[in-house]
């Protein structure tokens, strides 16, 4: 590439020099549209921008400098060019004000961070098994990756389904309807679905309030239905915020009584013989002689 004049920009942003350019977005996406031109006789493939801001830092935490922007520009080109980039994934939402630096040029600009909640929760799908009991401990750990607080409640709640029951109850709505022609299909068939739910399972754990960037680790009690039969399977889908778990039911022998424990047999105690009072041997033997 030729050398270009020091007073003449590879890239003309052709912006008002009164008008901030403005970027707006969660902060691992904030984008905007510039106005670009190529004043060189080359390609250009990228343009290069500092950004000048006390409280925005990137990703790793380090000062925005020597960000490329990827577009296409060939020479004498204009056009409108969507870049994005991303800051610190922790950055408060807000409205912050900054100084962009484009082919030696600054401009003034301002950054719109919208709220982006993230919370991830391992592991997504919880397998159980249960013979009886009702309440079962189950570690955890949540991550909020997001830039705001997030309080996680005590207690909450989703509904449990047979697994097996959903293929049956689509074969008896579809039957329904079948054998009806002026039966609705779509109602049979949710009609038929909404008999298969057998209760609300619980999910009970401390309350935590994850800072953006915390994780912790913790224990929930899971606590399902009474009445769930032998030998099944069943579902629940747990949504927490942006978040969404599985639980998987699976359920042993529930009609026999649970076996009763053996309690050892403690062996009786020899009763320690009555001791005579002092005396009464003498007393006798003199009866005795009488």
């Amino acid at each position: 590439m030729k050398k270009q004049d020091n007073a003449t920009p590879p890239v003309l942003l052709a912006h008002a020099a009164d008008e901030p350019l403005v970027f707006y977005g969660p902060p691992d996406q904030l984008h905007a549209t510039l106005r670009l031109k190529n004043q060189t006789k080359e390609k250009i493939k990228y343009v290069t921008v500092d950004i000048h801001a006390d409280k925005l830092v990137g990703a790793a935490g380090e000062p925005l400098r020597g960000v490329p922007l990827p577009t296409r520009l060939y020479p004498g080109e204009q056009r409108e060019s969507t870049v994005t980039f991303a800051l610190d994934s922790r950055t408060p939402p807000g409205t912050y004000e900054a100084q962009l630096t484009i082919g030696g040029q600054a401009y003034p600009a301002v950054f719109h961070v919208v709220q982006n909640i993230d919370l991830r929760v391992h592991p997504e799908v919880v397998s159980i098994y249960i013979e009886g009991e009702r309440e079962i401990q189950s570690p955890f750990v949540a991550e909020n990756a997001g830039n705001v607080p997030l309080r996680l409640g005590v207690r909450c709640m989703a509904p449990l389904v047979d697994s097996m029951e959903i293929r049956t109850s689509l074969r008896k709505g579809l039957a329904q309807a079948c054998a009806d022609e002026k039966t609705d299909t779509i109602r049979s068939l949710a009609c038929a679905m909404s008999e298969q739910q057998v209760g609300l399972v619980e999910f009970v754990r401390p309350t935590v309030t994850l800072q953006p960037g915390e994780i912790h680790a913790g224990t929930a009690t899971i606590i399902v239905p009474d009445d769930l039969r032998s030998f099944r399977r069943y579902t629940a889908d747990v949504e927490l915020y942006n978040a969404i778990g599985r639980l998987d039911v699976y359920t042993g022998d529930l009609d026999s009584p649970p076996p009763k424990k053996k309690v050892p047999r403690r062996k009786p105690q020899k009763k320690a013989a009555a001791a005579k009072p002092k005396g009464s041997a003498a007393a006798a033997r003199n009866a005795a002689s009488k």
